[in-house]
């Protein structure tokens, strides 16, 4: 099936997570922060470059979460709302490669704990069973 141009663009493409994560997310709680104005101003931009003939980088439209990582040695609650003005070289790099950023998921104490229940943010759930939780750091990035 084709798709029409306005399917094609980079705005469609950085909006169709988000019917998924508003829908799923309140139970997850997988995805803590997001921009999603900033996805769309960045979506917009990649569209005027696309009308001028150019093209765009190998992540272009694929939507991406970044974790926030700051080691912690305790839950800092005054730190639940900070969110930095600065760029990490990882997201900048991913920026260039023009994939859609929009959110973050949370990070456990310290970045050592195995389990899914963090004092700042709360708990998240299992993507595939929500009344158990996940295990693994890594594997918060599943269920986001």
């Amino acid at each position: 099936m084709l798709r029409s141009s306005a399917e094609r663009s980079e705005r469609a493409r950085t909006a169709r997570p988000f019917p998924r994560v508003d829908k799923y997310n309140p139970k997850l709680n997988a995805i803590v922060w997001m921009d999603r104005d900033k996805a769309r101003k960045r979506a917009k931009a990649a569209d005027g470059v696309l009308r001028k003939g150019k093209r765009l980088g190998p992540l272009r439209g694929v939507p991406m979460t970044r974790k926030a990582i700051r080691w912690r040695a305790r839950p800092q609650h005054g730190m639940k709302d900070n969110v930095t003005e600065t760029i990490s070289v990882a997201a900048q790099r991913m920026l260039e490669t023009d994939a859609t950023l929009f959110g973050k998921p949370d990070v456990p104490v310290a970045l050592a704990d195995h389990q899914a229940y963090k004092p700042i943010y709360g708990t998240t759930s299992n993507p595939w069973h929500v009344t158990r939780t996940r295990i693994g750091v890594d594997r918060y990035m599943i269920a986001a």
